[in-house]
């Protein structure tokens, strides 16, 4: 298991948009990234620090951007992700720290 382990449990839902390239136009599988890209900015933590809404738009991201061939959109979606995680991280040991 990496530090940015991206396994969302929703196997089936993974694979779906990144292999609709050939069904879907490069116009609308950016507008589906364009869906995620709100969804992550709008997703806001659970009082435990968890932001499953944050992970579940940045594998959508990820998803279009493998759809679109797009290393860029890809990589963002990688950043998004283990930045999300960083801050869970970060959250937990600075509550551990101040007990």
């Amino acid at each position: 298991m990496t530090i940015c382990d991206n396994d969302n449990g929703y196997a089936v839902w993974d694979g779906l948009i990144a292999k609709s390239g050939g069904l879907l136009t490069k116009d609308e599988l950016l507008q589906i990234s364009g869906l995620f890209e709100n969804a992550f900015k709008q997703a806001a933590p659970s009082k435990r620090g968890d932001n499953y809404g944050a992970v579940k738009a940045a594998l959508g991201i990820k998803a279009a951007a493998q759809a679109l061939g797009d290393a860029n959109m890809f990589e963002r979606s990688v950043l998004i992700s283990c930045q999300n995680q960083m801050n869970r991280k970060n959250k937990v040991l600075s509550s551990f720290v101040s007990a």
